[in-house]
């Protein structure tokens, strides 16, 4: 039963990225991002619970795959049918171009300048971040958006102004890519490929979207070395040559190591849950956000404890290590599958459903080129999708509420005025306007 679970959960997975395999465009689709954050994250950690039949005992082993299956088969369900014209049709909007680009430089200056407090900051290199430090990082992220459309604006229109708009916006999340943010080095591709892909209509070669999500995989696991070199500020550039690209993925797939997996840990805590039958009923979106939004600096912390819903809590994970003996290294995440288990027990697999109509929806409107407020979010979004698999399921909501949030207020301000509020021109005025 074991191996039938995990061979369904590599084949629902091989099925979600077949469509982008045979069609190489629907690469910035969900289903593609979401297989492949699905195999390439916790399809080596499935290997290695496989390999190692004393890791847990069968049926919290089978629940998990079970878990696993549903939450990517419902990835493909959910993302199954166009949005009519008729759903699209409401939001209709014209922005004006020369509006848009003020915004993206003002958002790119913001952006590079928090960076550049995040990156001088003395806690950067820490694991933990708290107090000044998450401020900076809050207010930087206008920065991610703003590389969307500025690489919009350039592509649409290649002169020295959007060029410079592009170097600025891309002074902040590049050095970030330099020191191994994953999720930024993702996001700054993204979104360039989809500049491309909407203003030149290019896609890429099978070959090249093979090997580019390869390389993803290997860059994953290989990151924690390539930080780890780092960290010594004496590096040389062939030392950092030597670091074994493969070393990381041999590793998480053969379980080589004595602490536990993010996938080892959800099934442990999938099987914790269903002992103590305390479920949280989707209280833990509520919950993000209070924790994103709201700072304790400002409202207190016992104001903002008392905002959050604390039925259906985690097991303590020191209870938890001491009844099956896992060992836990700093930064483990829960995994979405666990989360969405906590919050409706199978039922929480629906959750990742409703996710891909939401980007199903956001997908055609995107890559539509009137939605350049649209486009610009996407590419983030895209990977705080991803972070659906390796975080938790409701990682992605509580970010949508910053990116939409920047979205809209860029709309706002680069809309186009009602033809009733226009200021009419004189016969005059337009007679000066013509060109001698």
């Amino acid at each position: 039963m074991t191996l039938l679970l995990a061979l369904a959960f590599f084949g629902v997975c091989a099925l979600l990225v077949w469509p982008a395999v045979r069609d190489p465009a629907r690469c910035f689709e969900f289903p593609f991002f979401m297989g492949a954050a699905f195999l390439g994250f916790q399809g080596p950690q499935v290997l290695a619970l496989l390999s190692d039949p004393d890791a847990m005992q069968p049926e919290v082993l089978q629940r998990g795959l079970l878990m696993l299956c549903l939450c990517a088969a419902a990835c493909g369900l959910g993302y199954r049918g166009a949005p009519t014209a008729a759903a699209l049709a409401w939001f209709r909007p014209e922005t004006d171009w020369r509006r848009l680009f003020h915004a993206a430089l003002v958002m790119g200056a913001v952006g590079a300048y928090f960076f550049y407090k995040v990156r001088t900051h003395p806690d950067y290199w820490s694991s933990q971040w708290t107090g000044s430090i998450l401020r900076y990082s809050f207010v930087a992220t206008v920065g991610v958006p703003a590389v969307a459309l500025c690489a919009l604006l350039y592509l649409r229109r290649p002169q020295w102004a959007t060029a410079l708009a592009l170097a600025v916006a891309l002074a902040g999340p590049l050095p970030q890519v330099v020191f191994g943010r994953r999720a930024m080095t993702f996001t700054m591709l993204l979104s360039g490929a989809l500049a491309l892909h909407i203003v030149r209509g290019w896609r890429p070669t099978r070959t090249l979207l093979i090997a580019g999500t390869l390389a993803g995989v290997l860059f994953i696991f290989a990151i924690p070395a390539y930080r780890a070199a780092l960290e010594d500020r004496e590096v040389t550039l062939a030392e950092l040559a030597k670091i074994d690209l493969g070393a990381g993925l041999a590793r998480e797939a053969a379980g080589a190591g004595d602490n536990a997996s993010e996938t080892e840990y959800g099934f442990h805590l999938m099987q914790a849950a269903t002992e103590s039958g305390r479920w949280e009923y989707g209280s833990l979106f509520w919950n993000q956000v209070v924790g994103f939004y709201i700072p304790a600096q400002f409202v207190g912390r016992e104001r903002k404890e008392a905002l959050l819903l604390e039925f259906g809590a985690e097991p303590d994970s020191t209870e938890l290590r001491s009844a099956v003996e896992l060992q836990l290294t700093t930064g483990l995440t829960l995994t979405g599958a666990y989360t969405a288990y906590k919050q409706f027990w199978f039922f929480g697999a629906l959750l990742f459903a409703l996710y891909a109509r939401f980007y199903r929806y956001f997908w055609e409107v995107a890559k539509s080129p009137g939605y350049p407020v649209a486009t610009m979010i996407y590419p983030a979004m895209v990977v705080h999708g991803m972070h659906l698999v390796t975080h938790h399921v409701a990682w992605a909501s509580s970010q949508f509420v910053f990116f939409a949030a920047c979205a809209f207020a860029t709309y706002l301000y680069a809309r186009k005025a009602p033809d009733s509020m226009r200021v009419r021109e004189t016969p005059a005025r337009a007679r000066r306007a013509v060109p001698a």
